[in-house]
C-alpha cells in the first residue's frame, strides 16, 4: 500500500528543491510554510514520491484542489506545468521555471 504522508526524508529534500511555493508560478512564500501536495491526486493514482511531490502554499494547494478549471501536470522534461481555467500556461520564461525542474532523489525518492 503507498502511503499517503511524505515521510520526513522526501519533506527535506522537497523543500530543498523547491524552496518557496514558486511552483506555482509568481509565488514566493517559504517552503516551510508550505504544503507538499500530491501533483497527481493520491486518490488517483498518484504516487507519494518526490517526483510527485511540490510545495505548494496553503493559498495555492486549495486552489489546486477546489477551485475548478486549475490544471497541474508534470512534463516528461521534469516541469511542473499550470495551467489557469482560461487554458493560459505559466509563461515559459517565468523566474519560477528553474526551480520547477525536479531531480531524482536518491535517498529520498520512493
Amino acid at each position: 500500500m503507498d502511503r499517503y504522508t511524505p515521510s520526513d526524508a522526501q519533506r527535506r529534500w522537497i523543500e530543498t528543491r523547491d524552496r518557496t511555493c514558486r511552483r506555482h508560478p509568481g509565488c514566493a512564500n517559504a517552503a516551510g510554510w508550505a504544503d507538499l501536495d500530491h501533483v497527481i491526486p493520491h486518490a488517483r493514482g498518484g504516487a507519494t514520491s518526490c517526483a510527485n511531490l511540490s510545495c505548494l502554499c496553503r493559498r495555492h494547494h486549495r486552489l489546486k484542489t477546489h477551485a475548478p478549471g486549475w490544471s497541474y501536470a508534470i512534463t516528461p522534461d521534469g516541469v511542473l506545468s499550470v495551467t489557469t481555467p482560461a487554458g493560459s500556461p505559466a509563461p515559459p520564461d517565468h523566474p519560477a521555471i528553474d526551480r520547477n525542474r525536479i531531480r531524482p532523489s536518491p535517498a529520498a525518492g520512493s
